[in-house]
């Protein structure tokens, strides 16, 4: 799974092997260790519900069971928003890595 940041926007892109944990319904990890012991770690699971959250050295996202049986079946991905209390909402793309095909289309939730 790769991470990518932008503004206020966190892009998650998976490869065949995170389609298949996520298809499984178990969570997908990554850590990036630092020079100076330090870990940060972003993960991807399946909830109750659409989060996102920011704590200490870690990001996560959280999609319901639907989203995930969305994403599995679709060409390309998911696009959507977390609303925050009196902040811009954060737009989350979660999209697969895999060779392009035509006709592909990114749902909205």
């Amino acid at each position: 799974m790769k991470l990518r940041i932008l503004k206020n926007s966190l892009r998650l892109r998976l490869n065949h092997s995170d389609i298949e944990q996520l298809e499984r319904h178990q969570r997908i990890s990554e850590s990036v260790y630092f020079p100076n012991s330090q870990v940060f770690r972003y993960s991807l699971t399946v909830s109750g519900a659409l989060s996102a959250f920011c704590l200490e050295n870690e990001i996560g996202v959280a999609i319901t069971k639907d989203a995930c049986d969305c994403l599995v079946n679709l060409e390309e991905g998911l696009d959507f928003q977390i609303k925050g209390d009196g902040v811009d909402a954060l737009r989350i793309l979660i999209e697969k890595d895999m060779p392009c095909r035509k006709d592909s289309h990114a749902a909205s939730l």
